[in-house]
């Protein structure tokens, strides 16, 4: 049995902390960096369980606009 997901996976570098969501938002913490997931899953007949492993590479435009939102401060996502 076949199955895909598709999803956003937000990592908050600084927490170290990770949320899974199912629409992008507009607007999400400086801290965190937003990765498409395309998941196919392939069910087996057998029950073994499954460890998936692997990189994520963020571009390096990316990880400056996070700087510069870092270096102006813990409240630059406008939630203050």
């Amino acid at each position: 049995m076949d199955k895909n997901f598709k999803a956003i996976l937000l990592v908050n570098w600084k927490t170290g902390k990770m949320r899974v969501i199912k629409r992008k938002v507009i607007r999400y913490s400086p801290w965190e960096v937003a990765i498409d997931v395309n998941l196919n899953v392939t069910i087996p007949d057998n029950d073994d369980m499954y460890k998936l492993t692997g990189n994520i590479i963020v571009p390096k435009v990316q990880v400056n606009e996070m700087m510069i939102e870092s270096l102006c401060g813990d409240d630059a996502d406008g939630s203050s």
